[in-house]
């Protein structure tokens, strides 16, 4: 259930589109998104992306200046969820 608090009630809600869907916990107004309906075009760039940084962290083994910004951005990126998940 990743993010979701096992043993908890929880509300579910989608977006008006219909495309998104969130939960929250009873009594909360703070919803976590639990999925997200992608188009094709969506999908086929997010398989690029997957691919692209795959070989980001394939090439950084060899590249030392790649494998410090890999791990400074993976860095950011640890600090920046933590902040959002607070």
């Amino acid at each position: 259930m990743g993010s979701l608090t096992p043993g908890a009630t929880y509300v579910y809600e989608s977006s008006a589109d219909g495309k998104t869907m969130y939960a929250r916990e009873e009594g909360s107004k703070k919803r976590k998104l639990i999925g997200k309906m992608i188009d094709q075009a969506e999908l086929k760039q997010a398989l690029h992306d997957g691919q692209m940084w795959w070989e980001i962290r394939q090439m950084a083994d060899t590249h030392p200046a790649l494998q410090r910004a890999l791990e400074n951005v993976i860095l950011i990126y640890k600090i920046a969820k933590d902040s959002d998940d607070e």
